[in-house]
């Protein structure tokens, strides 16, 4: 990914997450605001969009298992009052 194609996707989602639609507050060891991660599909490599590193490290832990995510929301639906 170019740094225009990084600089485009970022613009096409007003710098916020493409799951949660908030803007990233994860700071680094230096305390600079970190930037969004990039997610792509790690089989194909396509691109997915842009993510706070809070719904990339979640969406890691699920290792891209769409079932894996299905069981997750069905499992916190099943809680909701």
């Amino acid at each position: 990914m170019t740094l225009e194609e990084y600089t485009a996707l970022l613009a096409a989602q007003e710098s916020k997450c493409a799951i949660c639609k908030q803007l990233e507050t994860a700071k680094g060891r230096l305390g600079n605001l970190q930037r969004l991660s990039v997610d792509y599909d790690h089989k194909t490599g396509m691109i997915r969009g842009m993510l706070c590193r809070y719904c990339n490290d979640a969406l890691g832990r699920l290792d891209d298992d769409i079932e894996r995510v299905r069981a997750l929301l069905a499992y916190h639906e099943s809680y909701l009052p």
